[in-house]
Protein backbone atom coordinates (compact mmCIF):
# COMPACT_ATOMS: atom_id res chain seq x y z
CA UNK A 1 0.00 0.00 0.00
CA UNK A 2 3.00 2.35 0.99
CA UNK A 3 4.33 1.54 -2.33
CA UNK A 4 1.30 2.27 -4.17
CA UNK A 5 0.47 5.88 -2.39
CA UNK A 6 4.34 6.12 -3.86
CA UNK A 7 4.00 5.81 -7.22
CA UNK A 8 1.12 7.30 -7.17
CA UNK A 9 2.18 10.50 -5.86
CA UNK A 10 4.58 10.56 -8.79
CA UNK A 11 2.63 10.02 -11.15
CA UNK A 12 0.10 13.02 -10.18
CA UNK A 13 3.03 15.17 -9.90
CA UNK A 14 4.23 13.78 -13.26
CA UNK A 15 1.22 14.35 -14.84
CA UNK A 16 0.32 18.21 -13.00
CA UNK A 17 4.35 19.24 -14.17
CA UNK A 18 3.48 18.08 -17.77
CA UNK A 19 0.36 20.27 -17.88
CA UNK A 20 2.05 23.21 -15.92
CA UNK A 21 4.73 23.24 -19.01
CA UNK A 22 1.86 23.00 -21.60
CA UNK A 23 0.11 26.11 -19.67
CA UNK A 24 2.52 27.93 -19.78
CA UNK A 25 3.44 27.33 -23.63
CA UNK A 26 -0.47 27.95 -24.51
CA UNK A 27 -0.62 30.94 -22.22
CA UNK A 28 2.06 32.89 -24.73
CA UNK A 29 1.77 31.14 -27.88
CA UNK A 30 -2.28 32.51 -27.36
CA UNK A 31 -0.85 35.66 -26.48
CA UNK A 32 0.96 36.02 -29.84
CA UNK A 33 -2.28 34.30 -31.76
CA UNK A 34 -4.52 36.94 -29.99
CA UNK A 35 -2.01 40.30 -30.72
CA UNK A 36 -1.29 39.13 -34.43
CA UNK A 37 -4.55 37.46 -35.65
CA UNK A 38 -7.91 38.70 -36.67
CA UNK A 39 -8.92 41.08 -33.58
CA UNK A 40 -12.41 40.10 -33.43
CA UNK A 41 -10.83 36.97 -32.25
CA UNK A 42 -10.58 36.70 -28.51
CA UNK A 43 -8.13 35.61 -26.46
CA UNK A 44 -9.86 32.76 -24.96
CA UNK A 45 -10.99 31.27 -28.20
CA UNK A 46 -6.83 31.60 -29.82
CA UNK A 47 -6.42 29.92 -26.00
CA UNK A 48 -8.74 27.28 -26.93
CA UNK A 49 -7.65 26.62 -30.20
CA UNK A 50 -3.87 26.31 -29.39
CA UNK A 51 -4.90 24.11 -26.84
CA UNK A 52 -6.90 21.54 -29.39
CA UNK A 53 -4.33 21.86 -31.83
CA UNK A 54 -1.56 20.45 -28.54
CA UNK A 55 -3.96 18.01 -27.53
CA UNK A 56 -4.31 16.54 -31.25
CA UNK A 57 -0.95 16.48 -31.69
CA UNK A 58 -0.44 14.31 -28.54
CA UNK A 59 -3.22 12.23 -29.11
CA UNK A 60 -1.95 11.28 -32.82
CA UNK A 61 2.06 11.60 -32.67
CA UNK A 62 2.18 8.43 -34.75
CA UNK A 63 0.58 10.03 -37.89
CA UNK A 64 1.23 13.55 -37.94
CA UNK A 65 3.71 15.11 -41.03
CA UNK A 66 5.78 17.86 -41.08
CA UNK A 67 7.68 19.00 -44.03
CA UNK A 68 11.41 18.65 -44.26
CA UNK A 69 12.50 19.78 -47.27
CA UNK A 70 11.14 21.75 -50.54
CA UNK A 71 12.31 21.30 -53.82
CA UNK A 72 12.23 24.83 -55.70
CA UNK A 73 12.70 23.15 -58.89
CA UNK A 74 9.48 20.79 -59.18
CA UNK A 75 8.25 22.91 -56.26
CA UNK A 76 6.92 19.90 -54.35
CA UNK A 77 7.47 19.95 -50.45
CA UNK A 78 8.78 16.82 -48.91
CA UNK A 79 6.75 15.59 -45.75
CA UNK A 80 7.83 13.24 -42.68
CA UNK A 81 6.20 11.43 -40.09
CA UNK A 82 7.02 14.34 -37.32
CA UNK A 83 7.95 11.54 -34.74
CA UNK A 84 10.14 9.95 -37.17
CA UNK A 85 12.41 13.51 -38.10
CA UNK A 86 12.38 14.27 -33.80
CA UNK A 87 14.23 10.96 -33.06
CA UNK A 88 17.33 11.92 -34.36
CA UNK A 89 17.50 15.91 -32.57
CA UNK A 90 16.38 14.51 -30.09
CA UNK A 91 18.96 11.37 -28.75
CA UNK A 92 21.17 14.42 -30.17
CA UNK A 93 20.09 16.31 -27.20
CA UNK A 94 19.85 14.34 -25.10
CA UNK A 95 22.93 12.85 -25.30
CA UNK A 96 24.17 16.39 -24.85
CA UNK A 97 22.47 17.02 -21.63
CA UNK A 98 23.15 13.40 -20.25
CA UNK A 99 27.13 14.33 -20.61
CA UNK A 100 27.11 17.29 -19.39
CA UNK A 101 25.45 16.66 -16.24
CA UNK A 102 27.50 13.88 -15.89
CA UNK A 103 30.74 15.46 -16.58
CA UNK A 104 29.43 18.45 -13.81
CA UNK A 105 28.91 16.01 -10.86
CA UNK A 106 31.94 14.18 -11.29
CA UNK A 107 34.45 17.39 -11.82
CA UNK A 108 32.22 19.64 -9.18
CA UNK A 109 32.76 16.52 -6.88
CA UNK A 110 36.98 16.19 -7.56
CA UNK A 111 37.03 19.69 -7.27
CA UNK A 112 35.78 19.72 -4.04
CA UNK A 113 38.11 17.28 -2.86
CA UNK A 114 41.06 18.72 -4.28
CA UNK A 115 40.02 22.09 -2.24
CA UNK A 116 39.35 19.98 0.79
CA UNK A 117 42.83 18.39 1.26
CA UNK A 118 44.38 21.63 0.18
CA UNK A 119 46.52 24.43 2.56
CA UNK A 120 43.99 27.00 2.92
CA UNK A 121 45.46 29.56 1.20
CA UNK A 122 44.64 27.75 -1.83
CA UNK A 123 41.44 26.77 -0.98
CA UNK A 124 40.62 30.44 -0.36
CA UNK A 125 42.48 31.51 -4.08
CA UNK A 126 40.21 28.10 -5.50
CA UNK A 127 37.26 29.91 -4.44
CA UNK A 128 37.79 33.26 -6.04
CA UNK A 129 38.63 31.71 -9.18
CA UNK A 130 35.41 29.85 -8.77
CA UNK A 131 33.03 33.27 -7.99
CA UNK A 132 35.23 34.79 -11.04
CA UNK A 133 34.21 32.33 -13.30
CA UNK A 134 30.24 31.96 -12.02
CA UNK A 135 30.33 35.74 -13.40
CA UNK A 136 31.12 35.20 -17.01
CA UNK A 137 27.71 34.95 -19.14
CA UNK A 138 27.83 31.33 -20.51
CA UNK A 139 27.95 32.80 -24.64
CA UNK A 140 30.88 34.71 -23.72
CA UNK A 141 32.43 31.16 -22.62
CA UNK A 142 31.35 29.53 -25.60
CA UNK A 143 33.02 32.59 -27.81
CA UNK A 144 36.38 31.61 -25.78
CA UNK A 145 36.41 28.23 -25.74
CA UNK A 146 35.71 28.27 -29.73
CA UNK A 147 38.83 30.74 -29.90
CA UNK A 148 41.26 28.95 -27.99
CA UNK A 149 39.92 26.06 -29.67
CA UNK A 150 40.97 27.39 -33.30
CA UNK A 151 43.99 29.44 -31.77
CA UNK A 152 45.40 25.97 -30.71
CA UNK A 153 44.95 25.11 -34.76
CA UNK A 154 46.35 28.01 -36.07
CA UNK A 155 49.51 27.30 -34.00
CA UNK A 156 49.89 23.50 -33.69
CA UNK A 157 47.56 22.06 -36.82
CA UNK A 158 46.26 20.38 -34.19
CA UNK A 159 42.41 20.45 -34.14
CA UNK A 160 41.30 19.97 -30.56
CA UNK A 161 37.98 20.69 -30.98
CA UNK A 162 35.25 21.28 -33.64
CA UNK A 163 34.21 24.85 -33.11
CA UNK A 164 31.72 24.47 -35.60
CA UNK A 165 29.11 21.53 -36.83
CA UNK A 166 29.20 21.31 -40.41
CA UNK A 167 26.61 19.58 -42.23
CA UNK A 168 25.32 16.24 -40.49
CA UNK A 169 28.22 16.13 -38.42
CA UNK A 170 27.37 16.23 -34.84
CA UNK A 171 30.11 18.14 -32.28
CA UNK A 172 30.29 16.61 -28.61
CA UNK A 173 33.17 17.46 -26.75
CA UNK A 174 32.87 21.37 -27.48
CA UNK A 175 29.42 21.17 -26.20
CA UNK A 176 29.45 19.51 -22.98
CA UNK A 177 32.26 21.27 -21.77
CA UNK A 178 31.23 24.79 -23.06
CA UNK A 179 27.69 23.56 -20.79
CA UNK A 180 29.22 22.07 -17.87
CA UNK A 181 31.85 24.81 -17.04
CA UNK A 182 29.60 26.83 -15.37
CA UNK A 183 27.28 24.16 -13.51
CA UNK A 184 30.92 22.90 -12.25
CA UNK A 185 31.53 25.48 -10.15
CA UNK A 186 27.84 26.12 -9.35
CA UNK A 187 28.05 23.21 -7.38
CA UNK A 188 31.18 23.06 -6.76
CA UNK A 189 30.14 26.08 -4.15
CA UNK A 190 27.11 24.61 -3.19
CA UNK A 191 28.82 20.80 -1.80
CA UNK A 192 31.40 22.84 -0.59
CA UNK A 193 28.65 25.51 1.43
CA UNK A 194 27.22 21.18 2.67
CA UNK A 195 30.67 20.61 3.80
CA UNK A 196 31.02 23.49 5.84
CA UNK A 197 28.23 22.77 7.23
CA UNK A 198 29.25 19.32 8.04
CA UNK A 199 32.15 20.23 9.60
CA UNK A 200 30.52 22.18 12.52
CA UNK A 201 28.12 19.05 13.49
CA UNK A 202 28.74 17.59 16.78
CA UNK A 203 29.42 14.05 14.81
CA UNK A 204 32.63 14.88 13.01
CA UNK A 205 34.28 16.50 16.28
CA UNK A 206 32.90 12.79 17.53
CA UNK A 207 35.05 11.12 14.93
CA UNK A 208 38.27 12.95 15.48
CA UNK A 209 37.69 12.05 19.11
CA UNK A 210 37.53 8.42 18.27
CA UNK A 211 40.65 8.49 15.98
CA UNK A 212 39.72 8.68 12.39
CA UNK A 213 41.58 10.78 10.23
CA UNK A 214 40.32 13.78 7.84
CA UNK A 215 40.32 11.50 4.72
CA UNK A 216 38.34 9.16 6.26
CA UNK A 217 36.13 11.40 8.25
CA UNK A 218 35.69 13.06 4.95
CA UNK A 219 35.01 10.20 2.55
CA UNK A 220 32.77 8.26 4.76
CA UNK A 221 30.62 11.08 6.39
CA UNK A 222 30.93 14.24 5.16
CA UNK A 223 30.79 13.46 1.59
CA UNK A 224 27.96 11.28 2.20
CA UNK A 225 26.09 13.33 3.88
CA UNK A 226 26.57 16.18 1.34
CA UNK A 227 24.90 13.52 -1.35
CA UNK A 228 21.37 15.42 -0.83
CA UNK A 229 23.23 18.81 -1.87
CA UNK A 230 24.31 17.64 -5.47
CA UNK A 231 20.81 15.77 -5.83
CA UNK A 232 18.27 18.25 -4.71
CA UNK A 233 20.22 21.08 -7.14
CA UNK A 234 19.48 18.62 -9.83
CA UNK A 235 16.67 20.43 -11.02
CA UNK A 236 17.72 23.68 -10.73
CA UNK A 237 21.50 22.62 -12.57
CA UNK A 238 18.96 20.95 -15.52
CA UNK A 239 16.99 24.04 -16.04
CA UNK A 240 20.18 26.26 -16.43
CA UNK A 241 22.14 23.51 -18.89
CA UNK A 242 18.37 23.24 -20.79
CA UNK A 243 18.56 27.06 -21.09
CA UNK A 244 22.23 27.28 -22.30
CA UNK A 245 21.53 24.66 -24.70
CA UNK A 246 18.83 26.87 -26.57
CA UNK A 247 21.79 29.45 -27.18
CA UNK A 248 24.55 26.88 -28.01
CA UNK A 249 22.26 24.97 -30.39
CA UNK A 250 22.16 28.08 -32.41
CA UNK A 251 26.05 29.45 -32.28
CA UNK A 252 27.33 25.95 -32.92
CA UNK A 253 24.80 25.27 -35.68
CA UNK A 254 24.02 21.94 -33.90
CA UNK A 255 20.84 19.90 -35.24
CA UNK A 256 19.81 19.42 -32.12
CA UNK A 257 16.03 19.44 -30.61
CA UNK A 258 15.86 23.45 -30.26
CA UNK A 259 17.12 23.75 -33.74
CA UNK A 260 14.83 21.38 -34.84
CA UNK A 261 11.20 22.60 -33.51
CA UNK A 262 12.61 26.37 -33.94
CA UNK A 263 9.93 27.38 -36.32
CA UNK A 264 7.90 24.82 -36.16
CA UNK A 265 4.06 25.15 -35.17
CA UNK A 266 3.32 25.37 -31.45
CA UNK A 267 2.49 21.87 -30.80
CA UNK A 268 5.18 20.33 -32.27
CA UNK A 269 7.40 22.82 -29.59
CA UNK A 270 5.00 21.31 -27.43
CA UNK A 271 5.68 18.03 -27.92
CA UNK A 272 9.23 18.21 -28.07
CA UNK A 273 9.29 20.21 -24.76
CA UNK A 274 7.50 16.97 -23.00
CA UNK A 275 8.94 14.38 -24.61
CA UNK A 276 12.54 16.15 -23.20
CA UNK A 277 11.05 16.73 -19.83
CA UNK A 278 10.38 12.95 -18.93
CA UNK A 279 13.68 11.59 -18.75
CA UNK A 280 15.17 14.28 -16.65
CA UNK A 281 12.08 13.31 -13.95
CA UNK A 282 12.94 10.12 -13.98
CA UNK A 283 16.51 10.52 -13.34
CA UNK A 284 15.56 13.29 -10.20
CA UNK A 285 13.19 10.64 -9.01
CA UNK A 286 16.20 8.22 -9.04
CA UNK A 287 18.50 11.28 -7.17
CA UNK A 288 15.97 11.47 -4.56
CA UNK A 289 15.60 8.14 -3.86
CA UNK A 290 19.07 7.79 -3.89
CA UNK A 291 19.32 10.60 -1.02
CA UNK A 292 16.78 8.61 1.33
CA UNK A 293 18.61 5.67 0.74
CA UNK A 294 22.18 7.06 1.81
CA UNK A 295 20.76 9.23 4.36
CA UNK A 296 19.03 6.61 5.52
CA UNK A 297 15.57 8.24 5.10
CA UNK A 298 16.94 11.25 7.32
CA UNK A 299 16.47 13.85 5.07
CA UNK A 300 12.99 12.24 3.02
Amino acid sequence: MKQFKKISAHLLDFILTILAINLIILFFSSLWVWNNADPSISWWKAFSNQAKDIYEAFLFIDQIQIMVDYSFSQGIPKFSLFWVSLKDPFIYSLLILGGTLLATFIAALLFEVFHYFSPRILQNFFREIAFFIQSIPDVIMIFAIQLFSIWIFKKTGLLILDPVALGEDHVYLLPIIALSILPIFMLFQMIDLSVSEEQQKMYVEYAYAKGLSKREIFFKHILRNTTITIFSNLQYLLWFIISSLLILERLLNMDGLFSFINGLDIKFIAVGLTFLFIPFYLLDIWGKTIVKRVMGGEHG
